[in-house]
């Protein structure tokens, strides 16, 4: 007759034990969300880094020849009518 009164002594044992398994699992949960949210915004911010340097890359390029070179060299893009 005395485990009956010992009952609701473990039910709170195990709704306690349950209650931090699922506080454990949501904060494991949310840290790799948040972990894979970090990722993606660094690999987005390098390649952005990336393209801009492409882009300072041609401008110099560009900025480097002449009037007539560039001329020639956007020739091949333009089209020719006729």
């Amino acid at each position: 007759m005395t485990w009956l009164l010992a009952l609701p002594a473990r039910l709170k044992l195990w709704a306690l034990a349950a209650g931090a398994a699922v506080l454990a699992v949501l904060g494991i949960y949310a840290k790799g969300r948040s972990d894979a949210a970090r990722k993606a915004e660094a690999k987005a911010l390098q390649r952005k880094v990336e393209s801009m340097e492409t882009a300072k890359e041609v401008s110099d390029e560009v900025n480097a020849k002449s009037d007539a070179a560039v001329r020639d060299a956007l020739g091949k893009w333009v089209r020719r009518d006729g």
